[in-house]
């Protein structure tokens, strides 16, 4: 295990937060100040800067499946000291709250998917068909595992994607927006079945993947390594000696978590048979989460991928504690983790409520349109031009 501090801080937005979590501040010269639970270090404001040698991991998506105004589907965020950006999963709702803190599109090049259920990649679309009408006009790169079969890989998603969105890319490349690079797509599709495989190695960075047990063959789950930090990144699955293995001597181990079946029953008004047969299938009961956390003792364990209500927290802390006893965070979107060897700090990253885009990335040279036609003339005479008698010229 790695010898770094274990202090603990915790931000207790609400009573779902207020579980032992590893929290402490960062070098003040180089990080957030000294946590005040009263004052602003609690939080995190759009644009907040990522010190050299920390590694930031803020959670976007903490749901599943069924979208909620207070939890997306799944998607983690995770900035480096030397610039590098990753986004781990774009579940269907997450993309609102990276607008929400202000994350360019321009930093959400890189995306790493675990798995093709649509709760893991349902803002795919929308990202990838606006991003060039804001700052990201260089190629999306998408990495993802293959499957069983070439039809069920990262491949055969994208050319999908491809197909789902062409008339929006027609009319926006070079016409609705300037001419870019922003609607290629290179794809990394690496086999699910290594243990671990690298998906990405590059200035110091390693992304390793490793299969998980979810639904059926093509599951994965991600490690990040770069200057003696580590994350592992929340998959869904169930138990496996995979993600124990992988998950050793890392500073901050996400795992997914499924609610006890009598619970998920009751809640979704399901059968406790139905319940039962979805999470065998594909989730992990909180006691069999805690057992992987206690075995792997990182400096922070997170389970993550919950509907978190009072009667879904409540009884799955009860279950990891039944074997864990360690600094432990139940997800919600906004949490913010700032990661240094010395310390880990826990925040809630607030924003505007009401964000308009944010660009930071900036085109070199004039903007290129196409001079190509795609409108027909009948519908070109029935437009109503300009007032031209109008003082200010708007008027239609």
């Amino acid at each position: 295990m790695k010898k770094h501090s274990n202090r603990l801080c915790g931000v207790v937005a609400a009573a779902l937060l207020a579980i032992p979590a590893a929290v402490v501040a960062a070098d003040e010269a180089k990080g957030p100040e000294p946590f005040v639970p009263s004052g602003s270090n609690a939080f995190m404001y759009p644009g907040e800067p990522v010190a050299e040698d920390e590694m930031r991991v803020t959670i976007f998506g903490s749901g599943y499946g069924y979208v909620r105004t207070d939890q997306a589907d799944q998607s983690i965020f995770v900035e480096l000291g030397n610039g590098d950006a990753f986004v781990f999963d774009l579940g269907e709702g997450s993309e609102a709250n990276y607008m929400e803190m202000q994350v360019p599109y321009s930093r959400m090049t890189n995306l790493f998917i675990t798995h093709l259920h649509t709760d893991h990649y349902g803002s795919l679309p929308h990202m990838y068909t606006f991003g060039p009408s804001a700052d990201r006009w260089t190629p999306l790169n998408i990495y993802g595992p293959s499957g069983p079969t070439p039809e069920l890989g990262t491949k055969y998603m994208v050319e999908g994607l491809k197909q789902f969105t062409n008339w929006h890319v027609v009319s926006f490349n070079g016409i609705a927006v300037p001419e870019s690079d922003g609607y290629d797509i290179n794809v990394v599709e690496f086999d699910y079945t290594l243990n671990p495989g690298i998906a990405y190695e590059k200035d110091g960075v390693v992304i390793k993947h490793f299969p998980v047990a979810h639904s059926i063959d093509g599951g994965i789950a991600y490690r990040l390594d770069w200057n003696d930090l580590c994350v592992v990144i929340a998959a869904d699955t169930r138990p496996t000696r995979f993600y124990y293995e992988n998950s050793q001597d890392c500073d901050i181990v996400m795992h997914e978590v499924g609610p006890a079946p009598s619970v998920f029953a009751e809640t979704m008004g399901v059968t406790e048979e139905r319940a039962n047969s979805m999470i065998a299938s594909s989730h992990t009961l909180p006691v069999a989460v805690g057992k992987l956390f206690e075995l792997t003792k990182p400096r922070l364990a997170v389970a993550t991928h919950i509907l978190a209500n009072a009667n879904t927290v409540l009884p799955t802390v009860d279950g990891i504690r039944t074997y864990y006893d360690g600094p432990l965070a139940i997800a919600r979107d906004f949490m913010v983790f700032n990661v240094t060897k010395d310390n880990i700090t826990q925040r809630i990253g607030v924003g505007s409520g009401s964000p308009w885009v944010h660009t930071e990335a900036h085109r070199d040279g004039e903007p290129k349109y196409r001079d190509d036609q795609l409108t027909s003339d009948f519908i070109l005479d029935s437009v109503i031009p300009p007032c031209k008698e109008a003082k200010d010229d708007k008027c239609y």
